[in-house]
């Protein structure tokens, strides 16, 4: 299975008990993870506040997945650098959005969604 379909999937896995009202932007943050198999990994958290124009809301966490928000991305998909790694994010974050899924439709149906290296800079995927 492609890491695509299977962070899809624990996406789905977040979402299914419902998040809460208070949840207007989800972040996808990517971290370093020195000595570990996965070089990056990335965590969801929902976001209380959105400002597409800034990055502090990324820091207004308020909600995150009862399983843990953390997720692991394989060297295949992430490559060995921050900018590869941040470059395929976006675009499998991209495309995961861009389907009709459950997983899109909730993602889109919040003010916006944004991903970035956390101390990094904030890019929007999504403002709606």
């Amino acid at each position: 299975m492609r890491f695509q379909d299977n962070y899809t999937d624990w996406l789905a896995d977040a979402f299914k008990n419902g998040v809460p009202d208070g949840v207007v932007a989800f972040t996808f943050n990517l971290y370093e993870q020195p000595k570990h198999e996965a070089p990056f990994g990335v965590e969801l958290v929902g976001a209380g506040s959105f400002d597409p124009d800034g990055r502090d809301w990324a820091g207004d966490e308020v909600w995150e997945p009862a399983q843990g928000r953390n997720y692991d991305i394989p060297i295949v998909v992430s490559g060995k650098t921050w900018e590869k790694c941040l470059e395929s994010m976006k675009r499998l974050l991209g495309r995961v959005m861009s389907d009709e899924t459950p997983v899109a439709l909730r993602l889109r149906s919040t003010k916006g969604v944004g991903v970035g290296f956390v101390d990094g800079e904030m890019f929007v995927l999504w403002a709606g």
